[in-house]
């Protein structure tokens, strides 16, 4: 489910190789980070509903604030000028930016028509969540190998030894992390 958003953030080394990974990855999980405080406040809702997709039981009904289109392009422009305010390196604030709103595109395609473009707005959605070999099958993996190899590719490590961890890891068939 958040293996795409993880590959956009690995990619994103290749391009701003002065950024640090952690933001990076941050920035297409920004969406599901802010989610769970957005609930918490009550800004946004969910429900449990078995059978509601064939990979989650969460009926993502009302969270216009953390995922709809618009608001993704403001916490993107947002998370992109204060990272440029503080590093003075555009290539990591486009990287950034960009990232942050691949997750409404990433989750256009997994989510049933339940993305909202702006608050109250229209949904949309492929609803790949209802086919659990083509959201969690080999795709998946391979998605997650590219992201990897991408990442070890253009940058380099103090130590080899969490590289080979990650690429064992998400090597398909039968990787450690599976």
């Amino acid at each position: 489910m958040f293996i795409g958003h993880f590959a956009v953030g690995f990619a994103a080394k290749k391009y701003a190789q002065r950024t640090p990974l952690v933001l990076l990855l941050a920035a297409p999980l920004f969406a599901d980070l802010l989610w769970p405080i957005f609930l918490l406040v009550g800004w946004e809702h969910v429900r449990i509903d078995p059978g509601n997709t064939k990979f989650t039981p969460l009926d993502l009904y009302d969270y216009p604030w953390s995922h709809s289109l618009l608001m993704d392009c403001v916490w993107a422009t947002a998370f992109a000028l204060i990272y440029y305010a503080i590093a003075r390196y555009w290539p990591g604030a486009v990287a950034i930016w960009i990232g942050v709103i691949s997750h409404w595109i990433l989750d256009w395609l997994t989510h049933r028509p339940d993305m909202p473009l702006y608050p109250g707005g229209p949904r949309f959605g492929l609803g790949l969540w209802n086919s659990v070999v083509g959201n969690a099958g080999g795709g998946d993996r391979d998605v997650r190998h590219w992201s990897v190899g991408l990442h070890a590719d253009h940058t380099s490590a103090r130590s080899h030894r969490p590289l080979c961890f990650w690429r064992v890891c998400s090597f398909p068939p039968g990787g450690l992390c599976q």
